[in-house]
Protein backbone atom coordinates (compact mmCIF):
# COMPACT_ATOMS: atom_id res chain seq x y z
CA UNK A 1 0.00 0.00 0.00
CA UNK A 2 1.28 3.67 -0.92
CA UNK A 3 -0.97 5.41 1.89
CA UNK A 4 -2.81 4.35 4.97
CA UNK A 5 -5.16 1.24 5.17
CA UNK A 6 -5.52 0.25 8.63
CA UNK A 7 -8.96 2.08 9.34
CA UNK A 8 -11.34 1.11 11.66
CA UNK A 9 -15.22 1.64 11.16
CA UNK A 10 -17.00 3.58 13.54
CA UNK A 11 -20.24 1.52 14.79
CA UNK A 12 -22.33 4.95 15.19
CA UNK A 13 -21.70 5.85 11.62
CA UNK A 14 -22.82 2.29 10.51
CA UNK A 15 -25.97 2.10 11.91
CA UNK A 16 -27.05 5.38 10.28
CA UNK A 17 -25.77 4.91 6.98
CA UNK A 18 -27.86 7.33 4.87
CA UNK A 19 -26.79 10.38 7.37
CA UNK A 20 -23.07 8.95 7.82
CA UNK A 21 -21.76 7.28 4.38
CA UNK A 22 -21.35 9.44 0.93
CA UNK A 23 -21.94 7.34 -2.05
CA UNK A 24 -20.75 8.28 -5.28
CA UNK A 25 -21.40 6.59 -8.27
CA UNK A 26 -19.11 6.91 -11.00
CA UNK A 27 -20.62 6.84 -14.84
CA UNK A 28 -18.63 3.86 -16.83
CA UNK A 29 -17.12 5.14 -19.54
CA UNK A 30 -16.48 1.98 -20.80
CA UNK A 31 -13.52 1.29 -19.81
CA UNK A 32 -11.85 -1.87 -17.71
CA UNK A 33 -13.53 -1.02 -14.31
CA UNK A 34 -11.18 -3.03 -12.03
CA UNK A 35 -8.58 -0.27 -11.13
CA UNK A 36 -8.39 2.52 -8.40
CA UNK A 37 -9.05 5.12 -11.36
CA UNK A 38 -11.94 3.81 -13.12
CA UNK A 39 -14.08 2.19 -9.43
CA UNK A 40 -17.71 2.35 -10.23
CA UNK A 41 -18.47 3.42 -6.85
CA UNK A 42 -16.69 4.99 -3.70
CA UNK A 43 -18.09 5.25 -0.09
CA UNK A 44 -17.07 8.03 1.96
CA UNK A 45 -16.84 7.97 5.59
CA UNK A 46 -14.94 8.94 8.73
CA UNK A 47 -12.83 6.39 10.65
CA UNK A 48 -10.26 5.64 13.04
CA UNK A 49 -6.88 4.46 12.06
CA UNK A 50 -5.60 1.44 13.91
CA UNK A 51 -1.66 1.43 14.37
CA UNK A 52 -2.00 -1.96 15.82
CA UNK A 53 -3.29 -3.37 12.82
CA UNK A 54 -0.33 -4.29 10.92
CA UNK A 55 0.42 -6.44 8.03
CA UNK A 56 2.35 -9.86 7.92
CA UNK A 57 4.54 -11.11 5.71
CA UNK A 58 2.15 -8.45 3.12
CA UNK A 59 -1.07 -9.79 4.54
CA UNK A 60 -3.27 -7.39 6.41
CA UNK A 61 -4.76 -9.70 9.96
CA UNK A 62 -7.46 -7.74 11.97
CA UNK A 63 -6.56 -6.35 15.10
CA UNK A 64 -7.28 -8.99 18.16
CA UNK A 65 -9.58 -6.47 19.91
CA UNK A 66 -12.77 -5.09 18.23
CA UNK A 67 -15.15 -2.49 19.68
CA UNK A 68 -12.62 -0.56 21.53
CA UNK A 69 -14.24 2.15 24.12
CA UNK A 70 -12.32 5.29 25.46
CA UNK A 71 -9.22 4.81 23.34
CA UNK A 72 -10.50 6.54 19.99
CA UNK A 73 -12.99 10.10 19.76
CA UNK A 74 -13.92 12.97 17.52
CA UNK A 75 -11.05 14.11 17.28
CA UNK A 76 -8.91 10.78 15.81
CA UNK A 77 -11.87 10.93 12.72
CA UNK A 78 -10.12 10.90 9.18
CA UNK A 79 -12.02 11.27 6.47
CA UNK A 80 -11.88 7.59 4.54
CA UNK A 81 -12.85 6.41 0.71
CA UNK A 82 -13.64 3.11 0.46
CA UNK A 83 -14.06 1.63 -3.37
CA UNK A 84 -15.05 -1.76 -4.48
CA UNK A 85 -12.75 -4.63 -3.88
CA UNK A 86 -11.45 -5.76 -6.98
CA UNK A 87 -10.15 -2.17 -7.66
CA UNK A 88 -7.26 -2.40 -5.51
CA UNK A 89 -4.20 -4.31 -4.63
CA UNK A 90 -4.94 -4.93 -1.37
CA UNK A 91 -8.09 -5.85 -0.19
CA UNK A 92 -10.02 -5.85 3.10
CA UNK A 93 -13.07 -7.68 3.39
CA UNK A 94 -13.53 -7.15 6.57
CA UNK A 95 -12.97 -4.01 8.81
CA UNK A 96 -12.45 -3.76 13.01
CA UNK A 97 -15.41 -1.65 14.13
CA UNK A 98 -15.10 0.67 17.16
CA UNK A 99 -17.25 2.77 19.57
CA UNK A 100 -16.41 6.62 20.26
CA UNK A 101 -15.44 7.73 23.65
Amino acid sequence: ATAPWNYGLIDARLRNPAEDITVEEVEWDGRYPWNLDAAPIRLSTTAVRIPEWEAANGVPHLPGFHGSYGKYTEEDLEEITLVPYGCTTLRISTFPVYNLR
